[in-house]
């Protein structure tokens, strides 16, 4: 029978990185941006088996998605399966936005979505980079979303919001800093906004958001992807100063920082 190894024969790069995955394993992990657009449990039960206790699926109008309906529906049978390990932030469509209950219909769907289980709303880069209502780009603060941002604060949820992107988006592909935005844009050319240069601009995205959060101080909002501010640690420090009961997610950008 051969002998075992003894940690001496064992490569250094080996043991650090079997020192890393134990480490890994062992601490209690929250990932608060997944997107569960599936019935199927497997990614879910391997977070479970590597010691995520708690996971936030949020649901977005994304155009090659499945319906909102349907990322709902899939978030509701896991949850039933797996309990509270799995929250769930729901969303809206601006299908119909020009209809006169609009506003009412999209309340009535974001109240039951709250009796449901939901922790908050997102709002999603259709707001500012697609959707289009009499020949202008309806940004995140436009006035008709407010009673939607109201009714958040009362209820005190959290407004999660992907308003515009990296600041990448705007560059070349050739100049882009991070091989994820580089990927993104390129399989995706309809958001590379370096190729829309008549679409609002980075800076106008950013001051939408702001002028937003000016009209509705007390609402709890997370800026998801570090708020698009990712270029910048200092000026998301102190975009965060300035703004004490705001927060920002770490998903999809952290490797620009």
């Amino acid at each position: 029978m051969a002998a075992s190894a003894s940690p001496d024969d064992v490569p250094r790069a080996v043991r650090e990185e079997e020192d890393s995955m134990a480490k890994y394993l062992r601490m209690a992990k929250i990932d608060m941006h997944i997107h569960a657009n599936t019935p199927d449990p497997t990614f879910l039960e391997q977070a479970q088996e590597d010691n995520f206790v708690r996971l936030m699926s949020m649901n977005a109008p994304v155009p090659f998605w499945k319906s909102i309906g349907a990322q709902w529906d899939y978030v509701a049978d896991l949850r039933a399966r797996h309990g509270a390990a799995l929250g769930v932030v729901s969303t809206f469509s601006v299908e119909g936005w020009s209809e006169p209950n609009w506003v009412d219909r999209t309340l009535e769907h974001l109240k039951a979505t709250f009796r449901a289980g939901a922790l908050g709303v997102k709002i999603w880069k259709n707001l500012g980079m697609e959707f289009i209502h009499e020949g202008k780009f309806v940004m995140p603060d436009d006035p008709k979303l407010d009673p939607i941002y109201d009714y958040v604060e009362r209820e005190g949820k959290t407004l999660v919001a992907h308003c515009g992107e990296p600041r990448n988006c705007w560059l070349p592909l050739c100049e882009m800093t991070t091989n994820n935005d580089r990927d993104y844009f390129r399989d995706h050319p309809e958001y590379h906004m370096h190729l829309h240069p008549d679409y609002p601009a980075y800076e106008e995205q950013i001051a939408a958001r702001d002028r937003m959060l000016a009209k509705h101080p007390g609402l709890r909002f997370c800026g998801a992807h570090l708020a698009s501010l990712e270029w910048s640690t200092d000026i998301l420090g102190k975009w965060l100063g300035d703004h004490p009961h705001l927060c920002v997610d770490l998903s999809d950008p952290a490797g620009a920082v």
